[in-house]
């Protein structure tokens, strides 16, 4: 049988990070005298990135988006509430996937996947430090299809967020849409919909 290809985001599909995130752009904020929703801000990071969430608050309190960031750059985010998904390794184990990372997040990614000895069973790990464009912009994906020669049939991007599905839909190749929590977005065109890693085991195999 020949072998897919997985390629996953990091935050909300590999990890369960989000409540670090939050709580991260939340300390950020409260730093200069603003409360924020918690909850506005899983919204904007689950139905976009990290920076839209940043930014929708700076246009609500007419910041300056670079300023704020470079502030946020101060902060570190707690590592140490980063857990994997379960059931993660029981996809990452199966010798007929091949597993690949593409994700905004930058060189933490390395550390959390170092930190849980995941760092070994991916291929390649595309980060922010790649310098390629932000999703949906399927060039980091076409990079991997390209130097790995991946069949994009045999090939899938999995993600907790719209744009995951989009960026993979852009490269032409299939797509996982993974509700890893009750915050997730409804996506109706991914090509699967799982609610737990190990879907994928008893779907494509």
């Amino acid at each position: 049988m020949s072998k897919y290809n997985l390629i996953f985001d990091c935050d909300g599909t590999i990890f369960d990070s989000y409540d670090s995130i939050c709580e991260w752009i939340f300390r950020v904020f409260k730093s200069l005298g603003i409360e924020t929703d918690i909850n506005n801000i899983r919204h904007d990071c689950l139905s976009e990135d990290v920076n839209y969430a940043i930014e929708q608050v700076c246009l609500k309190h007419n910041l300056d988006f670079k300023t704020v960031k470079e502030i946020s750059n101060s902060f570190e985010q707690n590592l140490d509430l980063i857990k994997p998904y379960p059931n993660l390794n029981k996809v990452l184990d199966n010798n007929l996937f091949d597993c690949y990372i593409y994700t905004h997040r930058g060189v933490t990614c390395n550390e959390l996947l170092k930190r849980n000895k995941l760092e070994d069973k991916f291929v390649e790990v595309v980060n922010k430090t790649y310098g390629f464009k932000k999703k949906p912009d399927p060039q980091a994906i076409e990079y991997l299809i390209n130097k790995y020669k991946l069949d994009r049939n045999k090939t899938y991007y999995i993600g907790d967020r719209i744009i995951d599905i989009k960026c993979g839909k852009n490269s032409n190749i299939k797509t996982i849409f993974y509700k890893s929590n009750p915050f997730n977005i409804e996506c109706n065109d991914a090509n699967l919909c799982i609610n737990d890693l190990d879907d994928i085991n008893k779907i494509l195999i």
